[in-house]
């Protein structure tokens, strides 16, 4: 019964617990603003003008910044546990005082006063409890709790409606504020026992700590009105929105209420109305929190959501057009509106604004709460009561079609700062998951300020930052570039000397004497390599000087001279190099035989095919792996059917593997298509570290003929950073995706069916672990198909502990992905989170077929270890009779993990 409750609300049952706690108290806390508001607004309309409420308005707004600024400080000094309880207990000052007032006061005051603390009552209650819910779910809890988490008030204000003619009936509609107070003290008990409880233990640790930073995500050298103010983009673009959407609701109520007053004239009938009219509002508006809301926001997504109410009121408005003004319907029409409005703000509109500031660091969340809610009533308070007052003296009576008419032009407004709010949000979910990390590539030097600080880091920095200033002042064009080079050699980093030589060899006239001066003190063979191949270059005469001693030079220097000696023109030079190179091959030490490998494999013009060939099967394991490598760097096709024989062999297969990556894109149209059936693992691996169409193509062919290897050749071209080109590729990703995702449905409810079963533990685990690479193999099915970079962090963010990073990165997908794709990805991603979340019911599957299903029928949706813990848990468990169906039917799957499976279990059993 529980599990049906918590279905058809949409919760799991580890936010219950949260949920319920808070709807307790909010329940008890609606409940006294119903009774606030009923007195105040019957009192209002009965005892004074409609027209003193602009004034009301503009009474407000300034009480209302003051408590702001109040609350503000409030919420530096202590924790949202403990505001709420110091809210709750001004609250109930407030109110005693206010009686006290009505009951021996000036009547009038005390009813204006009334009328401006029932706004001020609301705004302080709803600041503190979503303070606390805020703090409690992330952005994708909060998308499907936040509407039933603020339902509480609904069921307690329509208890108050509706009870309050009775109530007034028999104890005064002045003596209705102790309900209110009975009504806060009962709340605040129940808060006060949901605190004790272990589950709040986090959340007051939290709070009783110092709170997170706020991270203000902006550029600490502006100081304008974004920063001191509104601390973000996202809360200055939802404030905008904020007011526009305060400016129409007020507009609105003062319109009906000014019109109800004109028809009701007796207190007793316009409490009874007043009561009767919210109650409806709030049946209505329950309806939708507790069934319909959360899983709107959640399947449509948080901006089409926004559009939801302006929308609606824009095609209600179209109706008053075509209706006659003198109708005695009209005002009904409008009381409809009227409520609709009441409904749309209770159950749309609020839980969506507290949503979309849910990627906000906790204190920066908190500020934003505070400044749109809070802050920016007030301005909207003071823009409807002025134009008011002004209409009023000017003559101009606010009539229906008058409201509705302004009501449209603050509804483009609307949409128009909801599309600026989805740019914000969007940005605010990228900043969230960023890594933090600079990237200077394309920075470039002007001022001689930064140009100084990067002299003084050459002078002083560390080996990395010397590089990094090098680089920079290159790029600028320093006069000075060459001599800070040349400094640089002369120190002991080796690091920094070799970046160094390397751009002194793009230099066309370098400073060979220096060099000669510099080699002949080097003691490092591989910054002597480098010199020696420098000076060879630009000087004839220091390589023939050093080819006749060649013999007697240092392996490293007599690579250099070889290969030198080799790229010269003159034959003499190149009949030395030879017969040295041949020397080298031939030689019995390995060390020589090795060098003479290294020198081949960076010769341009000169191949050496037979002595590759003796040289892959040298007795010396490391000269036998380097002559592997530079036969596969050069492309010797002859040799390719031995390397690719070395796979099956496991002393030689990493050997093998390596080599052939230097082979290159060519190898898939150089192998034979009779050995690619034998080695498919293997090859597509390489195909994606390999750049080039030869292997992209390997890899789409066998993506839809090889399903054992789909996730392995998903990630293949996905690290090629492939997209596709034509149609036809597009379609077979996206069927591949569509696979992938009933694929990984039919794996869940197979994880469900078994969950049950506490002895098949290691198959329950395996699964979950199926569905997780499912997850990431269609995350990067789509980065293939819509190329969205933030996929990519969604992939690396899998590897860490930052669940809230994972969350906004979620969210962001479902700003950028079809919907159809984004329901899929949060069903997987949703289980990958919480494996125990007991929503949806799957269907319930027979133990034996579940794993016949594995093992048998549908054998290629499961990995070969999946098939093989499935063998071995029914054989733990006894269950022999499925086993005996290993030694009658073949299974599917030949891998090596399921022959030793089967064999050891059948041999067990005989």
């Amino acid at each position: 019964m529980k599990n049906r409750v918590l279905n058809a609300l949409n919760i799991k049952a580890s936010e219950s617990a949260y949920i319920f706690d808070l709807l307790r108290v909010q329940i008890f806390i609606g409940l006294a603003i119903s009774y606030v508001n009923i007195i105040a607004y019957t009192l209002f309309l009965q005892a004074l003008s409609i027209q003193l409420l602009p004034y009301a308005y503009l009474t407000i707004a300034p009480f209302l910044l003051l408590l702001n600024v109040a609350y503000e400080k409030l919420e530096h000094r202590s924790s949202p546990l403990r505001q709420l309880k110091y809210i709750i207990l001004f609250s109930l000052v407030i109110l005693i005082c206010l009686w006290l007032g009505l009951s021996w006061g000036h009547r009038q005051y005390f009813i204006f006063a009334l009328m401006v603390w029932s706004v001020l009552f609301y705004m302080l209650n709803g600041y503190a409890y979503w303070g606390i819910v805020s703090l409690l779910f992330n952005i994708r809890e909060s998308k499907r709790v936040f509407s039933i988490v603020g339902a509480g008030d609904i069921p307690a204000k329509l208890i108050g409606y509706l009870s309050a003619p009775i109530l007034i009936a028999f104890f005064g509609l002045i003596n209705l504020l102790w309900m209110s107070v009975i009504s806060l003290l009962i709340g605040l008990w129940f808060f006060h026992v949901a605190i004790q409880k272990t589950n709040w233990e986090a959340i007051k640790r939290s709070n009783n700590a110092d709170h997170q930073v706020i991270d203000l995500q902006q550029d600490k050298r502006k100081k304008g009105l974004m920063d001191s103010l509104f601390k973000n983009e996202l809360i200055f673009a939802i404030s905008i929105l904020t007011i526009l959407s305060y400016n129409v609701f007020n507009l609105i109520d003062f319109t009906f209420l000014s019109h109800v007053k004109l028809k009701y004239e007796d207190i007793g009938s316009l409490a009874a109305f007043i009561a009767a009219f919210f109650a409806v509002g709030r049946i209505i508006a329950l309806v939708f929190k507790l069934m319909i809301t959360s899983r709107v926001i959640e399947r449509w997504g948080i901006v089409i959501c926004l559009f939801i109410t302006p929308v609606i009121l824009f095609l209600f408005s179209l109706v008053f057009f075509a209706m006659d003004q003198q109708s005695e319907y009209i005002l009904y029409v409008f009381g409809m509106m009227v409520l609709l409005t009441e409904v749309l703000r209770s159950a749309m509109q609020e839980p969506i604004f507290f949503i979309l500031f849910q990627p906000l660091k906790e204190k920066v969340r908190l500020h934003g709460h505070l400044i749109t809610k809070g802050y920016m009533l007030p301005p909207s308070l003071i823009m409807v009561g002025l134009s008011l007052i002004i209409l009023n003296k000017m003559g101009i009576e606010v009539t229906i079609l008058l409201t509705i008419k302004i009501v449209l032009i603050n509804l483009v407004a609307w949409a128009a700062a909801i599309m600026y709010v989805k740019r914000a949000y969007l940005r605010t979910l990228h900043r969230s998951i960023s890594k933090g990390i600079f990237n200077s590539d394309e920075v470039y030097l002007n001022d001689q300020k930064s140009i100084d600080i990067l002299l003084n880091k050459i002078a002083n920095g560390k080996k990395s930052e010397i590089i990094y200033a090098l680089k920079l002042l290159g790029k600028a064009n320093h006069p000075d570039i060459m001599n800070l080079l040349y400094q640089q050699l002369y120190k002991e980093d080796k690091e920094v000397k070799l970046y160094v030589l390397s751009e002194i060899s793009k230099i066309k006239k370098p400073d060979i004497d220096l060099l000669k001066q510099l080699v002949a003190h080097e003691s490092d063979s591989e910054i002597k390599q480098s010199l020696t191949s420098i000076i060879c270059r630009n000087d004839k005469g220091y390589l023939e000087m050093l080819s006749e001693q060649i013999e007697h030079l240092e392996y490293a220097v007599r690579k250099v001279v070889i290969i030198s000696l080799l790229n010269q023109d003159e034959f003499n030079h190149l009949f030395k190099a030879g017969n040295e190179l041949n020397n080298l091959i031939q030689s019995t030490v390995p060390e020589e035989r090795d060098l003479a490998i290294h020198i081949i494999s960076e010769l341009k013009n000169v191949r050496f095919t037979d002595a590759i060939e003796q040289l892959i099967n040298d007795e010396d394991i490391s000269v036998k792996r380097n002559a592997i490598m530079v036969a596969c760097k050069l492309k010797i096709k002859s040799i390719l059917p031995d390397i690719l024989g070395m796979l099956s062999n496991s002393s030689g297969k990493y050997i093998a593997l390596q080599g052939l990556l230097q082979y290159g894109d060519d190898l898939f149209d150089d192998i034979e298509p009779s050995v690619i059936n034998n080695h498919t693992s293997e090859l597509v691996g390489l195909a994606g570290k390999m750049k080039g169409m030869q292997s992209t193509n390997f890899l789409l062919m066998h993506l839809s003929t090889s399903p054992d290897w789909i996730n392995k050749i998903v990630h293949a071209l996905w690290r090629k950073e492939y997209r596709p080109s034509t149609s036809n590729e597009s379609g077979l990703i996206n069927h591949v995706l569509d696979d992938r995702f009933l694929s990984a449905k039919d794996k869940i409810d197979c994880f469900y069916a078994i969950q049950p079963f506490k002895n098949h533990v290691l198959v329950k685990n395996s699964l979950r672990s199926e569905i997780q690479n499912d997850l990431e193999t269609c995350l990067r099915l789509c980065c293939l198909l819509y190329d969205k970079q933030e996929i990519n962090r969604i992939l690396e963010l899998f590897e860490t502990e930052d669940s809230s990073k994972l969350y906004n990165a979620m969210e962001m997908l479902e700003m950028v992905l079809p919907q159809r794709v984004i329901r899929e990805l949060n069903m997987l991603f949703d289980h990958f989170i919480d494996p125990d979340d007991t929503r949806k019911i799957h269907k319930k599957q027979e133990i034996n077929h579940l794993f016949d299903k594995i093992v048998f029928t549908n054998a290629n949706e499961f990995t070969p270890w999946t098939k093989a813990v499935s063998i071995y848990s029914l054989w733990k468990n006894k269950d022999y009779d499925f086993i005996r169906k290993l030694s009658v039917n073949e299974t599917p799957s030949q891998s090596y993990v399921m022959q030793e499976t089967t064999t050891y279990v059948l041999n067990a059993l005989t």
